[in-house]
């Protein structure tokens, strides 16, 4: 399971000792692919990895809701705690995904700082985190114009289309989004300026004559 989801050997270390507490106290019985795969997901949480319950459940076949069963079962008897999920983890793992070219660092930015407005206005309160990454990310890529349909979104999170747009809705109702379509368009502003000063140049390294000017220009004859 470790091997296929990329986690490191130390961690599959401190998974193991963590499954060892939970045999010794009685809490689980046989290495069922579920429960390793709860202790794993327990030292991903800790740890702060980017791994969602989701990959181990494809990766064993097993049941998401069987995984975070068990994942209670072996925090409870171990004392183990888990931190909360922090959706800022999984920011860079679905900008990779999505493909999001020479703007991919900025976006990345620029969705981090989406999700502490929506913290601080307790958006992401009782929501699924990987919504609230989605929602985030989808508003840093229409600040920056960079086109990502949706259905394109959806796959990756595994949430409906209605929920993400749920997410978006409510984060445009926040002052910060009021602040943002002013960012967006000082943006746009600052992109058609770029655009025109780099023709400019374009025309004279080609040579091309400046347009003349109003001494210069021929007058109709009336």
């Amino acid at each position: 399971i470790a091997a296929k989801l990329d986690i490191p050997p130390r961690d599959v270390d401190l998974s193991v000792g963590l499954f060892k507490m939970a045999v010794n106290a009685n809490a689980v019985v046989g290495a069922r692919s579920s429960v390793l795969s709860a202790c794993l997901y327990v030292v991903c949480r800790r740890q702060g990895t980017p791994h969602m319950v989701l990959d181990f459940a494809d990766v064993t076949k097993d049941s998401p809701y069987d995984i975070v069963s068990y994942m209670k079962i072996v925090c409870k008897a171990t004392h183990t705690a888990v931190p909360p999920v922090d959706p800022s983890f999984y920011i860079a793992r679905f900008a990779m995904q999505m493909e999001l070219g020479e703007y991919a660092a900025e976006i990345k930015l620029y969705a981090v700082k989406v999700l502490r407005a929506m913290q601080d206005d307790w958006i992401h309160t009782g929501r699924r985190p990987l919504g609230v990454c989605a929602a985030a990310l989808v508003v840093a890529c229409m600040t920056y114009g960079v086109e990502q349909p949706l259905e394109k979104v959806i796959p990756m999170v595994r949430l409906s289309s209605s929920t993400v747009l749920t997410r978006i809705e409510e984060f445009s109702r926040t002052p910060a989004a009021q602040r943002q379509r002013l960012r967006q368009r000082r943006r746009q502003r600052r992109r058609r300026q770029c655009r025109g000063a780099r023709r400019v140049q374009v025309g004279v390294e080609r040579g091309q004559p400046d347009p003349p000017d109003d001494a210069q220009r021929p007058r109709r004859r009336a």
